[in-house]
């Protein structure tokens, strides 16, 4: 099955590209870019966000997410919200395999769990905020993700190396979404230094991370939103942001990805879990 890139975001009259999939033009999604396929069992807590519907997962896939336990996904808020309409997608459209690797496999078919409720930050405004937590119907038996502590976080600086994990397109120019978990390496980049590129760039505030290579060349696009920014902290991988936005087409010169701040949410997503 083809998968359908969505069409990109216009905030304030900027053009911005999201990083959803190829399952439906009504949700947003990234790819992966020279970056390279994962180990099996590397990324233990990666979610798959799919549709519901007939079909594979691979066939049916829109963005990523991380699994926080329990019956709790970590997402982006774009990938939940029609970007013309600006309403919430109906729980009851959703599906999600936690810990799949290969989206093809009849293991990733039988991981799928419906989702029963959908929590939007209030605050998205199409720079910033860009997070949502998935409820799912029943409890899942899985590896959780770490999520970074805001000293972590403020402790990393240019050139830290993190790695970006999706499903998303590996071309720039030709649809080509990979069945098989990747990942690639790009090094950090302090906010104030993403918001130094100026243009769409001028929304970047503390609230977000960045990643990339000014030069381009590796990157994360469509098929990637929601998925994870991680970086290795004394031997453990935690979860620094979630795949929001580029200021350009995939992986090129001048436009860093840019990455929810997951530990500047760290109290609304402990507050959704906890109640």
């Amino acid at each position: 099955m083809q998968k359908i890139i969505p069409s990109l975001l216009t905030v304030t009259g900027l053009l911005l590209t999201p990083y959803m999939s190829h399952a439906s033009a009504d949700f947003a999604g990234s790819r992966i870019i020279n970056g390279n396929t994962s180990a099996k069992n590397q990324w233990p807590f990666m979610a798959a966000i799919v549709t519901k519907g007939s079909g594979s997962v691979y066939d049916r896939q829109i963005c990523g997410g991380t699994f926080l336990g329990g019956r709790y996904v970590l997402t982006a808020e774009h990938c939940v919200v029609d970007e013309n309409s600006g309403k919430k997608t109906s729980a009851s459209k959703l599906q999600v395999a936690v810990g799949v690797y290969d989206l093809s496999s009849s293991s990733a078919q039988k991981k799928l769990v419906n989702v029963s409720k959908i929590y939007i930050h209030p605050k998205y405004d199409g720079y910033t905020g860009d997070l949502a937590i998935l409820k799912l119907s029943k409890t899942v038996s899985g590896t959780k993700v770490q999520l970074a502590s805001k000293t972590l976080t403020e402790s990393l600086r240019d050139g830290d190396t993190t790695t970006a994990i999706g499903w998303g397109s590996t071309s720039a120019t030709d649809d080509i979404y990979p069945e098989k978990l990747r990942q690639v390496n790009m090094p950090y980049v302090e906010w104030q230094t993403c918001q130094n590129l100026g243009g769409y760039y001028n929304g970047v505030d503390e609230s977000t991370v960045c990643a990339g290579y000014l030069k381009g060349g590796k990157a994360t696009c469509y098929g990637d939103s929601g998925g994870p920014l991680v970086y290795k902290d004394n031997g453990v991988y935690k979860q620094i942001g979630i795949d929001s936005w580029t200021g350009g087409d995939c992986a090129q010169a001048n436009a860093y990805d840019v990455f929810t701040n997951v530990a500047y949410y760290t109290d609304w997503i402990n507050n959704i879990i906890d109640n």
